[in-house]
């Protein structure tokens, strides 16, 4: 249970940072393309 929880959360946190990152990633191409 309490090991199923933590795959869950580390899951959600991986998913989290993957988008922040690739938000990043867009805003910054948009910049210097501009």
């Amino acid at each position: 249970y309490y090991y199923y929880y933590y795959y869950y959360y580390y899951y959600y946190y991986y998913y989290y940072y993957y988008y922040y990152y690739y938000y990043y990633y867009y805003y910054y191409y948009i910049q210097v393309t501009s």
